[in-house]
């Protein structure tokens, strides 16, 4: 089976028993993400209902500082944030938002947005940061469309692995309308990548899906 992002050859690094069924976790030998292809698009009921522990919260945060300091130093590229809206999809406990407020770089950007699927995780990100967190299962295009901002920068960091049909989601994003041709930006982290899997920006004009 090829890997769901690159399409290049992997190789199988773990099998697990899961609700009756084998849950088959493999390797890109390209891009190096670890993805399956055995969950469903949906959120996993385990992942909604998962305990927010010390170990939960560090592997949303501290774990991914170095890939969130690459992110720094990549959207310099873009122009002025202050006419950029944020979109943090799949934020989680809302590490990466807090290290930014703690950063004092919330204020760079024209808004600063998490969206999560799991209820306790909103509330816990909620409490901690001063950024709206909206409860999504999907790509919340209608929230997002009410966005002022020209320009539209989406960060996902370990969202993509467990989604059947990556390009398929991301096409979501393509219905949010943005204005002229600014389009939005996306960054990704994969599993296991100690920095963004893509480094350079990847720029959608309005009118792509």
């Amino acid at each position: 089976m090829n890997c769901v992002i690159c399409d290049s050859p992997s190789t199988v690094i773990s099998s697990e028993p899961y609700q009756h069924r084998q849950i088959v976790v493999r390797k890109c030998s390209n891009c190096g993400i670890i993805f399956n292809t055995d969950m469903d698009d949906t959120v996993s009921p385990d992942y909604v209902d998962i305990d927010i522990s010390d170990e939960h919260i560090w592997l949303q945060s501290e774990h991914k500082h170095e890939a969130f300091n690459q992110f720094l130093s990549n959207i310099q590229s873009i122009g002025p944030l202050k006419q950029c809206a944020l979109i943090d999809y799949g934020c989680g406990t809302g590490g990466f938002i807090k290290m930014l407020e703690e950063r004092k770089l919330n204020g760079d950007f024209a808004e600063i947005v998490g969206v999560e699927a799991s209820e306790k995780q909103v509330k816990f990100a909620s409490s901690t940061v001063k950024s709206r967190i909206i409860l999504s299962t999907s790509v919340p295009v209608k929230e997002i469309s009410r966005l002022s901002s020209d320009t539209i920068i989406i960060t996902m960091w370990d969202v993509l692995e467990p989604v059947r049909n990556p390009l398929g989601f991301l096409a979501e994003f393509g219905k949010i309308p943005t204005q002229q041709t600014t389009g939005q930006n996306f960054f990704f982290h994969a599993l296991g990548a100690r920095y963004l899997l893509y480094a350079k920006i990847i720029a959608y004009r309005s009118q792509q899906t």
